[in-house]
């Protein structure tokens, strides 16, 4: 009999796995350059600490253990302004997902960080527009 159980993906895997997506793809990532990050330990150390905001730019194409791609950002770009970016972890060996999501906050006159992380999830909702309706006004 097989053992059909899943292991909780939890925070520590998921930031393991993005970590590890990084460091597969590290000759194109900038954050590899920007933080001089020496092995994969240091780079996790470094995605639970302060992260400038170049993780946004990270491109994946090589994994191994985890897959991960940038699903979401953004935020103002005015100085203080608030700023997000959120990525799907998944597990390769069955498929399980995460998504974790960095917060911080823009800066025009030094470098923009993220300095909080959260594991998130996705919530489909209808936004409702309304418009003004236009009418002919008789005399």
């Amino acid at each position: 009999m097989q053992n059909t159980e899943t292991k909780e993906f939890t925070l520590n895997e998921t930031i393991k796995g993005l970590a590890e997506a990084i460091w597969e793809n590290k000759d194109s990532s900038d954050l590899i350059d920007a933080y001089d990050i020496e092995d994969l330990d240091d780079l996790e150390s470094t995605l639970t600490s302060e992260v400038g905001d170049e993780i946004k730019y990270c491109s994946f194409e090589k994994f191994k253990d985890y897959k991960a791609e940038l699903v979401d950002s953004g935020g103002a770009e005015g100085d203080g302004a608030e700023m997000f970016c959120v990525f799907k972890v998944t597990r390769l060996s069955d498929n399980e997902e995460n998504f974790i999501a960095f917060f911080g906050r823009y800066s025009s006159w030094d470098s923009s960080y993220y300095d909080d992380y959260h594991l998130v999830e996705p919530e489909e909702y209808v936004a409702i527009k309304w418009n003004k309706k236009w009418q002919l006004l008789l005399p």
